[in-house]
């Protein structure tokens, strides 16, 4: 299971199954993703549908997202010990009621 919040305030969910690697029980990552380049992307070619992502961490750690139609993303932040392969929906959950600045930002990167 994995929750997500964009740039311009709305929150996915999604899950699927996955293949990995951790000498824990469980795992958790809290990360910041972003899109190379330097435009800024459409709200509609965020998060929504299918993603194979790679990666993993020990303490900081980072993944490649491919979605199939939006391309290339990547991610980088904090991780329990881990290393997978996941395939994963997301469907979009709600809006907040307000915007981010700092996730904004991470959009622009």
């Amino acid at each position: 299971m994995q929750a997500s919040i964009d740039g311009y305030g709305n929150v996915y969910v999604g899950g699927g199954p996955n293949v990995g690697k951790s000498r824990l029980p469980f795992t958790a990552s809290l990360v910041a993703g972003y899109l190379p380049g330097q435009r800024i992307p459409a709200e509609q070619e965020l998060l929504t549908g299918e993603v194979i992502s790679v990666g993993g961490g020990v303490v900081i750690g980072g993944n490649i997202v491919y979605s199939p139609g939006n391309g290339v993303g990547f991610e980088e932040g904090f991780f329990t010990p881990q290393f997978g392969v996941q395939w994963s929906e997301a469907v979009h959950y709600a809006t907040v009621p307000f915007k981010l600045p700092q996730l904004s930002a991470a959009c622009r990167r």
